[in-house]
């Protein structure tokens, strides 16, 4: 069954609001929120009210909830019977475009898993190649003006975040639990990790002679334009510092692409 339920939350007897929610719906059975939770609605009707305690690891990532006790208040809403329809050419039929009957549509479906686990795959690989590479990089002395860059980047970041809440930097960052220091701490992390790759990714496309033409160079700001959903490059550029900056984040994806191609792969034993 899937059910709707309203429920509040109070930690240590207090009312925790940002816990609470309303016609949050579940399937019986899943863990969606905790082991064991949905399966408290078993033997419920609509109408009924019932609670349930918590107890949250000290490593929880929400700070206020983390080592706590929490106890949630629900009411149930509403029941509803999830029915699986029967796999028959008809219903094939209504929700394909390509597959008429049944063993058509079985392989159009392994097909597309079989996409997507190859895709999957080869986002691991050309990950794990990329990390390998930059366990290997030292930077002598980090260019000023790229780490100023990138560090109002991640300023400008959760600057928009605070202005989608309507909220002020300083609230935004209290809400979130982060100390301005730790945020300075962060930034600086995050822009000298950035920096790193873009100066590894530009010395291996320099050594590797990687074809960085116009036309190169413009097909990958298009396509990285489409992972990150903006509408067009122009729409990336102007959410980015500037122009180069998009450059930098080509470069490193064309980079990216050549070490995993170039990888060789070996067994751990063979290591």
């Amino acid at each position: 069954d899937s059910v709707t339920i309203d429920y509040t939350v109070s930690v240590n007897g207090e009312d925790f609001p940002e816990g609470g929610a309303s016609g949050y719906q579940m399937t019986v059975g899943d863990i969606s929120m905790f082991k064991g939770f949905s399966a408290t609605a078993e033997g419920h009707k609509a109408g009924d009210t019932w609670d349930v305690s918590h107890d949250y690891a000290d490593t929880y990532a929400v700070a206020a909830l983390a080592g706590q006790n929490a106890v949630f208040h629900i009411k149930l809403v509403k029941v509803e019977e999830i029915k699986i329809p029967r796999l028959t050419d008809d219903f094939v039929q209504k929700v394909s475009t390509k597959s008429k009957n049944v063993e058509e549509y079985r392989e159009e479906v392994r097909s597309v898993l079989e996409g997507n686990n190859h895709d999957y795959m080869l986002r691991e690989i050309r990950g794990k190649v990329w990390q390998s590479v930059l366990d290997t990089v030292e930077v002598k002395q980090f260019p000023e003006d790229m780490l100023q860059e990138e560090i109002d980047a991640f300023y400008d970041y959760y600057q928009e975040g605070a202005e989608f809440y309507d909220m002020s930097f300083e609230d935004f960052l209290k809400e979130m639990e982060i100390s301005p220091e730790h945020f300075e701490e962060e930034a600086a992390a995050a822009a000298e990790s950035n920096v790193r790759e873009n100066l590894a990714a530009a010395l291996i496309a320099e050594k590797a002679g990687l074809d960085l033409s116009e036309e190169v160079m413009t097909a990958e700001k298009e396509d990285l334009a489409e992972s990150l959903r903006f509408d067009s490059v122009e729409e990336l550029v102007k959410d980015a510092p500037n122009e180069e900056y998009v450059n930098r984040m080509a470069v490193r994806e064309l980079v990216m692409d050549w070490c995993a191609d170039h990888a060789e792969q070996v067994d751990k034993e063979d290591l």
